[in-house]
């Protein structure tokens, strides 16, 4: 009984810590694109990319932005002095699909999403976590979806784009969002 409690527990300041960026955003501004970008750059602290995403211990885990930037200040100022282990977080925008270039994670916003077929194809083999605005959408590649559900903010993660993606998920994360894709593959490691 004891241990339910103290899990209980650790799921709920997991959670906090999550949200606590995307909280603080929302209660400054009630701005929908703040609370996204405040997940968007938390998540990135939740996943585990292979070496190979990086040149060096130090380059920067790039967190990329297609098309119209939906957060302008909002992302780099919620980035500033974050770090993935040794790696600093950068913002980086690329106005169209054309000028896309190496980053770890992409933000497909929902203006941009009926190029998403054609990013999956550019990002496949890479390890490049695919993120989106429309759950349907991790239904069909992406590999998480960032989405308001009743004015609060809902994460997606599809396990086989991860896996595709040589991304790790930390399982705590896993037990806070809706899961979609093979569970198996996860639990083994």
């Amino acid at each position: 009984m004891k241990s339910a409690g103290v899990r209980l527990c650790l799921c709920l300041a997991l959670l906090g810590a999550l949200l606590a960026g995307a909280l603080q955003a929302q209660e400054k501004r009630q701005d929908p694109r703040a609370v996204k970008a405040a997940g968007l750059g938390q998540l990135a602290l939740y996943c585990k990319w292979p070496e190979s995403a990086f040149k060096s211990k130090d380059e920067p885990l790039r967190i990329g932005v297609l098309g119209a930037d939906p957060f302008g200040e909002t992302l780099d100022a919620l980035l500033k002095g974050k770090l993935h282990g040794s790696h600093p977080l950068q913002p980086v925008r690329f106005p169209s699909l054309a000028e896309l270039s190496e980053c770890q994670m992409l933000f497909v916003p929902q203006k941009e999403e009926a190029q998403l077929a054609r990013v999956l194809e550019i990002c496949k083999d890479k390890p490049v976590l695919v993120v989106c605005e429309n759950a349907a959408l991790a239904q069909k590649g992406a590999a998480v979806a960032l989405y308001f559900e009743r004015a609060k903010l809902r994460i997606t993660v599809n396990l086989d784009a991860l896996r595709e993606a040589r991304i790790e998920a930390s399982s705590e994360l896993l037990k806070l969002v809706r899961v979609i894709g093979t569970r198996k593959e996860c639990e083994s490691r």
